[in-house]
């Protein structure tokens, strides 16, 4: 006979079952932060959800943040075309950009002088020298490290958890929350960062199969913070993840579920691995 389970039997697979649940679905997101190299960003919005941290989110994340980097650089290490761009990992200028975050810093403290962006005082677009150059990518990877310092404060949900949904109703509930994404998107209105005057936002659109009808995932994003060039052609067709927060869902009149993202972080190119694969400790 089946011997009797007892209280503490169901207790303990109840938390071991939602353990595992919990890893996978941080693997995932963990994976959708390996792209090779950032291709946009959005500062504003970033710095908007960095201030609704607590200090104690914001320090707890940062600790934690350091242990997953250091568990997956040996990976890194392995993988040729990985921190080809600026990308979190283990390095002085990963280490000096968790160290500004958990201090509370708005802006680096360590960037150097340069000429500011006339929409955004604390971004650089300016080449004219080294500094002002070094600038650039060093604000583009602090934002990059304040976008997994987010994810690991507010454990963001899949993107493609709410295709599951048939009705607006139920995507309401989760409005406000950050998602990660891996899409194959096409742009609209995409502009190299040196036209943001003539055409100040693009549009990028990905359409997948719900549970109960097509979804189709819309974003804006502003020309002025796209990484290069290079960037913006390769926004126009291709297959991206990142981080956003969810906006909303309507029907729209083909009965499609239309879903808004404001994307926080969208990167090109790196892992997708299997949960267990993945180092999440």
């Amino acid at each position: 006979m089946t011997k009797k389970l007892q209280p503490s039997h169901v207790r303990k697979y109840k938390k071991d079952w939602e353990d595992k649940c919990s890893s996978d679905i941080l693997s995932l997101s963990r994976s959708r932060f390996t792209f090779y190299y950032c291709i946009y960003k959005n500062p504003i919005r970033l710095r908007e959800a960095y201030r609704s941290l607590s200090e104690y989110e914001r320090k707890s994340s940062v600790e934690r943040l350091k242990r997953r980097l250091s568990l997956e650089q040996d990976r890194k290490s392995e993988d040729k075309w990985y921190g080809m761009n600026a990308v979190p990992q283990v390095d002085i200028h990963t280490i000096e950009a968790l160290r500004s975050i958990y201090d509370g810093e708005e802006r680096p403290s360590y960037l150097g002088k340069f000429k500011p962006h006339p929409e955004d005082p604390d971004y650089s677009t300016d080449s004219s020298s080294q500094e002002a150059m070094s600038a650039f990518h060093l604000y583009d990877l602090w934002c990059q490290v304040l976008a997994q310092v987010l994810a690991e404060a507010r454990e963001p949900i899949a993107l493609e958890d709410i295709f599951r949904f048939e009705r607006e109703e139920e995507v309401d509930h989760f409005v406000g929350r950050l998602v990660h994404f891996r899409l194959s998107i096409r742009g609209k209105g995409i502009r190299i960062p040196s036209l943001w005057k003539e055409s100040p936002v693009g549009t990028l659109q990905a359409v997948s199969k719900g549970e109960y009808r097509k979804c189709r995932v819309r974003m804006q994003v502003r020309n002025m913070y796209l990484f290069s060039d290079t960037a913006a052609i390769n926004l126009e067709r291709g297959r991206v993840s990142g981080l956003g927060i969810l906006n909303g869902a309507v029907l729209n009149e083909d009965d499609e579920m239309e879903i808004t993202v404001i994307p926080l972080v969208i990167g090109a190119g790196g892992w997708n691995l299997h949960p267990e694969h993945y180092p999440t400790q």
